[in-house]
């Protein structure tokens, strides 16, 4: 009886778990997508992560973008000569 109650648990944490993870998986929300929003937030610019591309995907897109925007960040600005 409890070996039966038992496995019965343990089916219920999978199913779960499996629930939560199906609908973090097909959810607008991925880590790419929230990582674009924040630096959006937080730099003012447009960052465009397309969301039917896959995690590794957006990843990709996300860390050249923010590269690209440190770059520009650490060109050395022109000064203007005093006249």
């Amino acid at each position: 009886m409890k070996a039966g109650m038992g496995l019965l648990g343990v089916l219920v944490a999978l199913v779960i778990v499996a629930l939560l993870v199906q609908k973090s998986l097909k959810g607008e929300h991925t880590a790419a997508a929230n990582a674009a929003s924040a630096l959006q937030q937080a730099s003012g610019q447009a960052v465009h992560v397309d969301p039917q591309t896959n995690v590794a995907e957006q990843s990709k897109q996300l860390q050249a973008q923010i590269r690209a925007q440190v770059e520009a960040a650490q060109a050395p600005q022109r000064q203007m000569p005093d006249e």
